[in-house]
């Protein structure tokens, strides 16, 4: 746990970098492995989060939650989850900041740990694999392929095998 004046901090390693936020959303308590890999999450106010200026994506989410990514004239992008969080992630995947009325909702939390940290790493240059791995005989096997593909299906018959 890294401790910043009385606020408590926490380190979550996703995506290949170090997420480090306020102890009350993350529950890790590690300490970041490169300083130069951490990517601050902050807390802010609704209207802190840059509004968009052109949307690149948009969809609604199987519980029924719309969904939209906009880039901001400032750089980076701003995600919107409905209406109960908004998201901005500065050029280059830097920073997060979240405005949410109720930020521990297990709904925002899981947006903010899919979503928006999978949009942070793609902005800061990684590439990302929709792949399910098993461990079989010291190796991993990485199963890769498309939302509906089989993957943890042939992932799950492996393990029970």
């Amino acid at each position: 746990m890294v401790r910043s004046g009385d606020d408590a901090k926490h380190t979550l390693r996703a995506f290949g970098f170090d997420l480090v936020g306020p102890a009350s959303l993350l529950l890790a308590g590690t300490t970041p492995s490169d300083p130069e890999d951490a990517v601050p999450l902050r807390l802010v106010a609704g209207g802190a989060v840059p509004t968009g200026v052109r949307v690149v994506w948009s969809t609604v989410f199987g519980e029924g939650q719309a969904v939209t990514a906009a880039e901001t004239a400032g750089g980076g992008h701003r995600l919107d989850y409905g209406s109960a969080a908004s998201f901005w992630v500065a050029p280059g995947g830097r920073a997060i900041d979240m405005a949410a009325d109720h930020p521990r909702d297990v709904s925002v939390l899981r947006f903010l740990l899919d979503t928006v940290l999978w949009w942070t790493a793609l902005a800061r240059g990684r590439f990302l694999l929709h792949a399910s791995c098993v461990e079989i005989d010291g190796g991993v096997l990485a199963i890769l392929g498309g939302t509906g593909a089989g993957k943890t299906t042939l992932a799950t018959e492996l393990v029970l095998r």
